[in-house]
């Protein structure tokens, strides 16, 4: 029987908390707190120290505050090694001194396996990428309109009805060991249930079974242009009680395998036009719901209450997660709801001190809605479609446009936070967590309506080397600086040894000749230079 496996024992099953002697190379670790699950208030830094002990002994130190820290210390610590062909051995720096720590708590990678489907092993690969460049948060958009992958076991029709084929679908099992993979590479992994919009397919379920009704309207409805932002449709039904029960089943079923302090629960792009039926209008009449704004907030504190009840509900299987009596802090995308936010009367719990918002379809210096949710203490997290989202190019998947722009990796790492109307010194408080900074950090998008596990890879890297670099130091450089090329590269070939399929910024020529490919004046940095660390030498 396989033992489960968490950071703390990573440690000890390594022995990393002796010493490693090769005859050559000591390294010593030391680890302050037994943490063991990451979070927006983990601390994540970590002081490394390379001296030698006369002509024969390297001596390594790595201290670090928690498993998470000291999993960083040691990837900047592989970033500083390299091998010589020339004479057959393996280098380092000496001597040396970090003190490094993250400029954001939030360093975050979106993947879409809704649209299509992304297998297990892709995903592992993806977190791979992640611990790499020591991103720390990967949200994973599990549900939309396309298809439901996740296996409920409290209702398996969804799959049933909403899964592209039984090949296509994640088992509690295997996201449970998907979770666990990405915590020892000190990344956690959030789930989005998207709701009520983008939900479709998988919810066609409730007519056929007694006393559930239509759970959802507008599914797979044309014109869609009429209905929904794009195709397929679907929008759950918010005069139907059953929708908030099966809800709150399907919460339930994805906190015992997923962590239960953040939860994504989508809530952007809903088309009141789906909405305009007798039921519904009944419904808002018989609850005094003045108008479809009013639905909305009515819809986002329900879908929330079954949220709370389902994190203190017992666990059902012996590996289950163990549940927290505490709710999880729930996040939602920017939309006509957060944009009503600071005018409505009644909000319900949807408060600063309890929601994050996930902002992408604007920034606070051009948006007045925004700068009021920040004004008003809302959290959030930068994810702007016009900076952040990496499937952008190649045309339009409908056809009928040429579709944004690609976004280049000097785009992601010269994004100025504070230009951008981020006040990335402010903190507010939040229910869960105590005080946090009100800019948690980023996150980079790859939704996959042109991209599958064939193609994802080269989406993802070394664009989001760039874009993790952004988020852990905030440099004050921008891309042309003249090494930032050099150590992207060099980052891009470290990722490539150890099985990503990055996609190639220059001929091989370039970096086996070295400058001769560089058009900058000053000499590019040497081949050892750290990608994602600002760090000091001594």
């Amino acid at each position: 029987m396989s033992k489960k496996l968490y950071p703390m024992d990573f440690v000890k099953n390594y022995d990393y908390g002796g010493h490693c002697n090769s005859g050559t190379v000591e390294v010593s670790i030391k680890i302050e707190c037994d943490d063991h699950v990451i979070t927006l208030i983990t601390d994540e830094s970590y002081t490394l120290k390379i001296n030698r002990d006369g002509n024969r002994f390297l001596l390594v130190q790595l201290i670090g505050k928690t498993f998470f820290g000291i999993r960083h210390g040691l990837e900047t610590l592989s970033q500083l090694i390299i091998f010589d062909d020339e004479v057959n051995t393996l280098k380092t720096l000496s001597p040396v001194l970090i003190n490094d720590s993250p400029a954001f708590p939030y360093r975050g990678l979106m993947i879409d396996s809704a649209r299509n489907f992304i297998p297990i092993g892709s995903l592992e690969r993806m977190i791979d990428g992640m611990s790499y460049n020591k991103l720390n948060m990967l949200h994973w958009h599990l549900s939309d309109s396309n298809s439901f992958p996740f296996f409920s076991r409290t209702y398996p029709q969804m799959t049933h009805y909403g899964a592209y084929s039984k090949k296509e679908i994640y088992t509690p099992n295997q996201v449970r060991n998907l979770v666990e993979y990405a915590l020892v590479r000190g990344i956690k992994i959030i789930p989005e249930l998207d709701a009520p919009a983008h939900a479709g397919n998988g919810w066609q379920w409730g007519p056929e079974t007694e006393g559930y009704g239509n759970l959802a309207f507008c599914v797979n409805e044309e014109p869609w242009k009429k209905f929904c932002g794009q195709p397929p449709c679907g929008q759950l039904n918010p005069a139907n009680p059953k929708v908030y029960e099966v809800l709150g089943g399907i919460y339930s079923d994805m906190l015992s395998v997923f962590d239960p302090d953040l939860f994504h629960m989508g809530g952007d792009e809903v088309w009141f036009e789906c909405w305009k039926n007798q039921s519904v209008q009944t419904f808002m009449k018989e609850n005094n719901l003045n108008d479809f704004m009013d639905l909305r907030v009515y819809f986002q504190n329900n879908a929330y209450e079954k949220l709370k009840m389902a994190a203190t509900k017992p666990s059902v299987e012996p590996n289950d997660k163990v549940k927290s009596n505490t709710a999880p802090v729930p996040i939602i995308w920017t939309s006509d709801l957060t944009d009503a936010l600071t005018k409505l009367k009644k909000t319900g719990e949807i408060e600063p001190n309890r929601y994050i918002i996930q902002a992408w379809l604007d920034v606070p210096a051009r948006n007045p809605k925004m700068r009021k949710l920040l004004d008003a203490g809302y959290p959030m997290i930068a994810s702007y479609e016009g900076t952040f989202y990496l499937d952008h190019g190649a045309g339009s998947w409908i056809g009928d446009t040429d579709g944004p722009s690609y976004h280049s990796w000097q785009t992601l790492y010269d994004f100025d936070f504070q230009a951008n109307g981020y006040d990335i010194n402010k903190r507010v408080k939040n229910f869960r967590f105590g005080e946090i900074p009100q800019i948690l950090g980023g996150e980079a998008t790859l939704w996959t309506e042109k991209v599958n596990e064939m193609t994802m890879d080269g989406k993802l890297w070394p664009r989001g080397a760039a874009f993790a670099e952004r988020l852990w130091t905030n440099p004050k450089v921008t891309s042309s600086s003249p090494t930032n090329f050099a150590r992207l590269l060099r980052q891009n070939e470290r990722m490539k040894l150890r099985g990503i399929h990055v996609e190639t910024r220059q001929p091989k020529s370039c970096i086996l000749i070295g400058s001769v490919c560089e058009i900058l004046e000053e000499k590019t940095a040497p081949s050892h230079t750290t990608y994602t660390n600002d760090t000091t030498h001594a």
